[in-house]
Order: C-alpha cells, then structure tokens, then sequence
C-alpha cells in the first residue's frame, strides 16, 4: 500500500544525499590531490642535491646597464676585498628567494621551515585572525615594525588572514574550496577552479616560513574588505611601504583585482636587500631573478653615494662555496629554484 512520504522522510533523503555528495567529492578530491597531480601538472625536473652558488666574484666582467635606474650599478663597489664561505644544500634550500609555483615546487633539501606561533610570540602586536597562525621569527619580526609603522600612521586596519600552512593544511583548503565549488559546478570545471584559486601542496609560498596574505578588517567582528588593495588608503599605504621592511606583494599586476585565484593579498619576506632592489627596480620576483641572471651582480646606492645593498648572482659549482664581500653582512643565500645562487649583503650604514 502506496504511503504518502512523510516530511521528515523528504527531509533525511536530501541531508543523506547531501552528505553522500560531500563524501564522494572530497574522496575523489582527495585521490587527485595525494597522487594524481602529477597527470595534471608536469613536476618541474628536481633540483640536485648539490648546488653551484656564487662560484667567482663578477664585478669585473659586467657592463654597467643603461637601461637600470641611475641608483643601481653592475658591479661591486670599487676596492671591494672578498672571502669565501661555504653552505650547506639545506642553507641555500632554505633560502628567502626561492620561486615556487606548479612548475617550480619547493626543493625536498628544503626541509620543515622553522616557525612559532604568531600571537604568542607578538603578545598581540600583530593582528591575526587565526590564533593558531604561524610564521618564520625573520618574517614576524618585520611584520611587527611593519604593523607598528601602520598604526603610527593612523592605519588600524590590517590583519593577517593566513601565514605558513603545512602540506596538509595546503590540501585541506583544496578539498573544502572544491567542496564548495561542487555545490554549483560540474566536478570537472570544479577541480579546474580549484586548481586555479589554490596551489597544491609543494607548490605554495605558503609552506614557507615568509608568506602571508594580509587584509583590511574593520574590526573583529567584521569581514575582510572585498575592495582590491590599491582602492583604500590603508592598502595603498602598504603596498607603498612594505618594501621598507623587507616584504614585497608578489604580484604587482593584481593591485587593482579581488578576483579568487589572483592572490591580491599576497605579501613575501625577502629581506631588506631583495625588497630595496626590487622596489627601486619596479620588478616582481619572476623578472627580479631574470635581471640578476644576465647581469651577476647588482649594487643600489643612496642618495649621498654610499653603497646600501649587493646582490651577487651565478650559476652553480659543487663546494657551495660563496664570495662574502668582507666589509658588508651577509643577510641571505639562496636557491632561485632555477640553477642559480643568490646571495645578497647589507653595507654599513644601511
């Protein structure tokens, strides 16, 4: 005998058809992310475990470029005495300037980066959303001048959203974002999306110890501001002063866009030299490190005609050894995650 369904028999099929949706997507998802990426995306060739740094000082061999800002020279400043240091793979993995991406993922020398929770160790100073949120102590230190800066120039507003994420972290964030996607698109065209907005894990500056995506909140209770950052005061006042501090946005040419996938929130620890340089050269860090690798080395002066920062550039040589010019810090070497070594030094004064 036919019986009328009950609401609450309506009411289960479509929470348990819902449910079995959810579970089927983040399985199939799940397969992709941990062993089918490989069919989607071609593995950049590994780095080798032995890298060729800094193999001879360059100052002697490179032109001076018309083309650079007149702050900027091709050579190391004159009289300049080196000595050689030596690093090891996991130093030079571990490097600041590393390009990471689908086609350039993280070097497995590379290592866990080292990091610590970010409210703890700032006692508050700067604001997180995520109170598990963590970061590298070089990047949390110029994030906390950074924020200080902020607020003495009357901006209150900036929040970080999110910092270092472990791989699992990285494949969470596909797995809920494709869920999402599932909801209203086709799995194919889902995945594809997916792929686009967030980077897979090995792939993402944030499995770094330098990245974070910052946001202008007006209050914790609040969303984020969906405008792009280069419409507010508050975002054009970081995008015109995070170089001061070390960090660049990564992609200059997603100012004026809040689209999902363009990463216009994106900021990166470089360090003091590499930010100078690239902000004093109006380069993202893909053209940066093409500049470094026809010219070897790049010094920028200040105004009284003192050198600031060098950049010193070549290709590898086994022994990871390093010409450090004797009278200036070395602040970073690094992989490019290219073939190339880059070490970069502060002078005196600067």
């Amino acid at each position: 005998m036919y019986r009328q369904p009950r609401s609450s028999d309506v009411l289960w099929s479509s929470a348990t058809k819902h449910r079995a949706l959810r579970t089927a997507i983040t399985f199939f998802l799940t397969l992709l992310l941990a062993g089918g990426l490989c069919l989607l995306f071609r593995r950049a060739e590994p780095v080798p475990s032995r890298y060729q740094p800094l193999a001879q000082p360059v100052s002697s061999c490179i032109a001076e470029n018309s083309a650079l800002p007149t702050c900027i020279t091709t050579a190391l400043p004159k009289g300049t005495a080196s000595a050689v240091v030596s690093f090891s793979s996991q130093r030079m993995a571990s490097g600041r300037l590393l390009l990471i991406d689908r086609e350039h993922p993280l070097p497995e020398e590379r290592g866990t980066p080292n990091t610590f929770n970010i409210l703890a160790t700032t006692h508050g100073s700067l604001t997180c959303r995520d109170t598990q949120a963590v970061l590298g102590a070089d990047a949390m230190a110029a994030l906390d001048d950074l924020f200080l800066a902020a607020r003495q120039a009357h901006i209150n507003q900036l929040t970080i959203l999110r910092a270092t994420l472990s791989p699992q972290q990285q494949k969470a964030l596909q797995i809920e974002r494709f869920c999402e996607l599932a909801e209203t698109l086709p799995l194919e065209n889902a995945l594809t999306q997916t792929l686009h907005e967030i980077a897979a894990p090995g792939c993402s500056e944030h499995q770094t110890a330098w990245a974070v995506d910052i946001r202008i909140c007006d209050g914790w209770d609040k969303l984020p501001r969906s405008e792009p950052l280069n419409r507010s005061k508050e975002g054009r006042w970081l995008l015109e002063n995070c170089w001061r501090y070390g960090l660049i946005y990564r992609y200059p040419d997603n100012a004026a866009s809040a689209e999902p996938g363009c990463a216009a929130y994106h900021f990166r620890y470089v360090g003091r030299a590499h930010a100078a340089m690239m902000h004093a050269l109006s380069l993202s860090l893909e053209d940066y490190l093409q500049l470094l690798h026809e010219q070897g080395v790049l010094t920028l002066w200040n105004a009284a005609g003192q050198p600031q920062c060098t950049v010193l550039c070549a290709l590898a040589n086994p022994d990871l050894s390093v010409y450090v010019p004797v009278q200036a810090q070395l602040e970073d070497v690094s992989l490019d995650n290219l073939g190339w070594g880059i070490a970069a030094y502060l002078w005196p004064g600067a």
